[in-house]
């Protein structure tokens, strides 16, 4: 066993010591800057508001100490200085200095606050990290250009893992996004089914803005579902292989494509089409440098010395990568392997719990609509809460991600006990009514209203007993028609809680009429303690910019 290790091991150390051309790594280098550029530039307004310290911030399990920038123009003087990174990434200039301020600066602002969390901005955030271990900027870049022209270029040849560990990134996402569809909502063509047959025709881009009425079709309905799945599982082995590779490539294209004319999903279908520079020959650029200004920037003085390419490198007698940068490879594509498998280890279904939900490129899987209502014991102290002004402040982007994730409205809840605490008022109990319809299911509570969420806990490796378990075997698809619908069907749930059967409970401590609750179920402007952070209904799917417009979905 120790044998095959080591051999496999060695023939590892061999392969990605082989030298390729860094001319198309060197062409996504230029392509990622400028968008990463863009990237920063879209997150300048929100300096003063997501960022801001001033907002509650609900944090990772594992970074709670990750916190925002204390001052506003410290936040804005944050994302400059990331812009500026990036645009040094994008000329070659000071690479691997400037991205990796460029990926701290990044996953920081990624890591404030969870409700930010996006798969696509995780991605980023990889891949950022990831770049910085290359040398990108060896073709292509302000620094190659320097040398050359003082006589002493830098190699256009660069190790294959450089290239390799980019590569596997990508197909780790689109991989384990299709196995994630592997289950029966997707398979039954929920959520699509509702976001197609419901989509306004205003927020629908060429080229199906020309014919919309097709979006409602079964068949199409079907295509996407499964085309998709089958797209995610294959098309990045599809990419690797020199057969397949334009016809995969026209098929990403396409599917992004149609991803940014349905889907409100920022920078992401950019981002998939630049990332096909990664996987075409190393040496691809070359023809377009020779035409244009090859001779001007990446030639080296000597000019009857060629520049060696992916085809001269069989002609190069054979390294071998350090051991350390071996192992770092093969370690962190098996974390990354094993990760999104966890959620089996917990139980449940993560798009209704949360719990397994990220680090595991579930994406579009879920359209969930919910309501939540907080309660005080003693009843008193919301009033105390609301006239004090020291209710921790969230915007209406934050109460769409916490009505409808159990780790946020606990910490929320634990947040409320530490501010009853400094105003001297302890022992207030905080319960809550969260109620949530995922895919269309019927609407069901989403945790225990019997439970005290400020003596309640979060832990890391299952689902909290608190978080009531889904009714999977409920058909999804069977979506509210309109709000009043959708007002019967949550004041359905208050019912049950309020039966005669249940009088002796605890949960009769805190229930209210109904009627006083209907009247509450649909607000709209900031959220406060103590006050109802409900959702419309809207049929988007969910947005990957950071202000989220589709309440209590994702």
């Amino acid at each position: 066993m120790n044998n095959i290790i080591a051999q496999f091991i060695f023939l590892c150390r061999k392969q990605f010591a082989t030298e390729i051309d860094g001319a198309a790594l060197g062409f996504f280098r230029i392509l990622w800057g400028a968008l990463m550029v863009y990237e920063g530039i879209r997150k300048l307004p929100k300096a003063s508001g997501l960022y801001s310290a001033d907002y509650f911030h609900f944090k990772y399990a594992l970074t709670p100490f990750i916190q925002p920038l204390p001052e506003n123009w410290m936040v804005t003087c944050e994302i400059w200085i990331m812009i500026l990174s990036a645009a040094m990434v994008a000329i070659g200039l000071g690479f691997r200095f400037f991205n990796t301020i460029f990926a701290i600066l990044y996953t920081h602002l990624f890591l404030i606050d969870k409700m930010y969390f996006n798969n696509h901005f995780y991605l980023t955030s990889l891949l950022a990290f990831l770049l910085s271990f290359t040398a990108a900027d060896h073709c292509f870049s302000i620094r190659s250009w320097w040398r050359t022209r003082k006589g002493n270029s830098l190699q256009p040849l660069i190790p294959y893992w450089h290239l390799f560990i980019l590569r596997a990134q990508v197909v780790i996402v689109y991989f384990f996004g299709g196995v994630a569809k592997l289950q029966g909502d997707w398979l039954q063509g929920e959520p699509l089914r509702h976001w197609m047959k419901n989509k306004p025709v205003d927020l629908i881009k060429a080229p199906f803005s020309w014919f919309p009425q097709v979006l409602q079709e079964e068949w199409f309905i079907w295509a996407m579902s499964y085309g998709g799945l089958v797209f995610d599982i294959s098309i990045g082995f599809l990419l690797l292989c020199r057969k397949t590779f334009w016809p995969a490539a026209a098929v990403v294209v396409l599917f992004h494509i149609t991803n940014n004319a349905l889907f409100s999903i920022g920078l992401f279908p950019f981002i998939g089409i630049g990332l096909l520079a990664l996987f075409f020959q190393p040496h691809w650029p070359r023809p377009i440098q020779e035409r244009l200004w090859s001779k001007k920037l990446e030639r080296p003085r000597n000019r009857k010395k060629k520049i060696s390419t992916a085809h001269d490198s069989e002609n190069v007698k054979p390294k071998l990568a350090s051991v350390g940068v071996t192992i770092f490879i093969l370690v962190y594509l098996a974390v990354h392997c094993v990760l999104p498998f966890r959620a089996l280890r917990y139980g449940g279904d993560p798009s209704w719990s949360e719990v397994g939900h990220y680090y595991s490129w579930r994406m579009m899987l879920r359209d969930k609509d919910s309501y939540l209502k907080f309660f005080f014991n003693p009843p008193e102290a919301e009033k105390i809460l609301e006239e004090s002004g020291r209710s921790p402040k969230i915007g209406k982007s934050h109460v769409v991600k916490m009505v409808k994730n159990p780790h946020m409205i606990l910490q929320f809840a634990h947040a409320l006990d530490e501010t009853f605490k400094e105003m001297n008022l302890n022992g207030v109990e905080i319960r809550a009514a969260a109620i949530s319809s995922l895919n269309g299911r019927p609407y069901q509570l989403l945790i225990d209203p019997e439970v005290d969420l400020t003596k309640a806990s979060y832990g890391f490796f299952e689902v909290p007993g608190w978080i009531i378990p889904l009714e999977e075997d409920i058909r999804p698809g069977l979506y509210p028609t309109n709000s009043e619908e959708r007002k019967k069907a949550i004041a359905k749930v208050f019912d049950e809680l309020a039966a005669p059967e249940l009088k002796k409970t605890k949960r009769k401590k805190f229930m209210r009429p109904v009627e006083e609750i209907l009247s509450e179920l649909v607000t709209d402007g900031e959220g406060k303690a103590g006050k109802n952070k409900a959702t419309k209904r809207k049929p988007e799917p969910p947005s990957d910019t950071l202000l989220d417009k589709t309440k209590g979905k994702e």
